[in-house]
């Protein structure tokens, strides 16, 4: 399909009060403006290299669903009004920030909006593929469920999420080891927002906190009640041991590769004591530290009902897996209900 037939296209289907249009397109593209004043659109897909101006008038009264990948911003402004003319937006799905400037700051500003996916890959017109040169800023007091993948750049930031339920967080940090201080530090002020949270998936690349920033700590999760860190969970594992402290109602645990342990270095966490019945351990290569974990929770979590332990096959052979199960068997267990399950 060629530029000129597919506005024809959109036109038509503008003009039968379509509802729901995806548009991907490979090459640059003009769009018609009526796109962007359609009265019908609901749900509204744009993966093509189309260029949004800041002077186009923009007002799509009805839309609830907006996915936008590689369009092409003129200005921070020009996505900001995108926004703020979607009066009743639910879902945005964000991807590939195309930007004319190196500094942007991509602003979602939404007081309807409830969920909200983000996985940027900058690029700069005429300069190639750049990253960590963007901004993020959130501003969605509504908002229950939030995915983000590579959200720490230049800078990511959030008010305060009172609404959030779930959120699917990925730190990836490319910045030299020397600004590990700030990158830390981000991801610790960005996790302040998400106090409120219910369900919390964590993953980020590998760094340091350093200790002034990780002792100044002072977040709590009172309506945390599953934790899950990913497969390529490489963050300073004092989060783990912090995290628990201080989600006194969290009653999943799910940690999929254990690469560190340290153990809480106060009392035993009221979650282990009062809440926390499952856990799930994924990649076991019966290395001393997962031990030391699975001792320290099988021990101090007084009301367990089930412990999963998922083997990794090619980090050991069956009579390291044989002599682990036995192991861990033996092991202090402060609730006499728990059920080891071994896979």
């Amino acid at each position: 399909m060629i530029e000129y037939e597919l506005r024809a296209w959109i036109r038509t289907a503008i003009s039968r009060s379509v509802r729901n249009t995806e548009i991907c397109f490979n090459s640059n593209v003009y769009l018609p403006q009526c796109l962007f004043t359609c009265k019908t659109l609901v749900d509204l897909t744009l993966i093509c290299p189309a260029d949004i101006p800041v002077s186009f008038d923009v007002y799509l009264p009805a839309l609830k669903k907006l996915a936008l990948g590689i369009v092409m911003y003129e200005s921070a402004e020009s996505f900001s009004r995108l926004l703020s003319s979607c009066p009743v937006l639910e879902e945005l799905i964000m991807g590939s920030f195309v930007a004319r400037s190196s500094r942007m700051c991509f602003y979602v500003c939404s007081p309807t909006l409830i969920r909200l996916t983000l996985y940027p890959s900058l690029k700069l017109v005429a300069h190639g593929f750049y990253r960590n040169r963007y901004r993020v800023k959130i501003d969605t007091p509504a908002l229950r469920y939030l995915r983000a993948y590579e959200p720490i750049s230049e800078d990511f930031s959030a008010r305060a999420l009172t609404s959030l339920m779930e959120a699917d967080i990925v730190f990836v940090n490319e910045a030299p080891i020397e600004r590990d201080a700030i990158h830390s530090r981000n991801i610790l002020e960005f996790l302040g927002r998400l106090y409120n949270v219910k369900c919390l998936k964590l993953s980020t690349t590998p760094m340091k906190v350093p200790d002034s920033a990780f002792s100044a700590l002072t977040i709590r999760f009172p309506n945390l009640t599953k934790l899950e860190l990913a497969a390529n969970w490489r963050v300073d594992w004092r989060f783990l041991s912090y995290i628990l402290g201080n989600a006194d109602n969290l009653e999943v645990l799910i940690i999929h590769k254990v690469t560190c342990w340290i153990e809480p270095p106060h009392q035993v966490p009221t979650c282990l004591l009062s809440h926390l019945r499952t856990v799930t351990i994924s990649l076991f290569e019966c290395a001393e530290h997962e031990f030391e974990l699975i001792s320290y929770i099988l021990r101090n979590a007084k009301v367990l009902k089930r412990m999963d332990i998922h083997f990794e096959l090619h980090g050991i052979d069956l009579k390291g897996k044989f002599d682990g199960i036995k192991r861990i068997s033996l092991f202090e267990r402060g609730s006499k209900t728990c059920e080891l399950v071994f896979h």
